[in-house]
């Protein structure tokens, strides 16, 4: 009989539970409470993010697509801010395009009365690095300014310049004006109402 009751001792539960089992519990517990305020609170958020051009983990870049659009509330839209160009210009020219980049970049040409380019306006979120404008020329004028506050870039020939840009905050803009170029005094002006 004494054999038996030492087996069935055996047997027997133990009272005691480990604390190692409850003690990693609550520790993930934690943790996952911990994980879940980063991304609410923290560094998670979308806004804070600035993806220029998104690539897959291959390294491919997506087709990068520009959309043309009717007017300035789809150019908003899409783009995912506001572009506001000198008023001048909407008064001026009737004959405007807009397009856009998902997201990144906005832009709006005007044109002259036979569809001729005159001048471009960029704004892009291009976490403050400066757009270099799309115009390729050679220029015999290339000089960096300081304008409102805003390191400005002029690119032209003589005393009138075609391709400018500056950063201001996160965002970066440009001005392309063909037929010649503008002068220093409606880059001034243009630069205080391009926002």
């Amino acid at each position: 009989m004494e054999e038996k009751e030492i087996i069935e001792e055996e047997n027997k539960p133990s009272e005691k539970e480990p604390a190692d089992g409850n003690f990693m519990k609550i520790i993930l517990l934690l943790a996952m409470v911990f994980v879940v305020m980063y991304m609410v609170f923290g560094k998670g958020k979308n806004d804070d993010a600035c993806i220029v051009v998104s690539q897959s983990p291959f390294g491919q870049s997506q087709k990068q697509v520009w959309i043309d659009l009717e007017n300035k509330l789809q150019a908003k839209g899409v783009a995912g801010f506001d572009l506001e160009v000198p008023e001048e210009l909407e008064q001026t020219y009737t004959n405007v395009s807009y397009r856009a980049f998902s997201y990144q970049i906005s832009e709006v040409t005007f044109h002259d009365d036979n569809g001729e380019d005159v001048i471009r306006i960029d704004k892009a979120k291009f976490c403050g690095k400066d757009i270099l404008t799309t115009d390729d020329n050679s220029y015999t004028n290339i000089q960096k300014v300081t304008i409102d506050g805003k390191d400005v870039k002029e690119r032209g020939n003589g005393d009138k310049y075609s391709a400018i840009s500056w950063v201001d905050g996160e965002y970066s803009y440009g001005i392309t004006a063909y037929n010649g170029g503008i002068d220093e005094a409606t880059i001034e002006k243009y630069i205080s109402e391009i926002k």
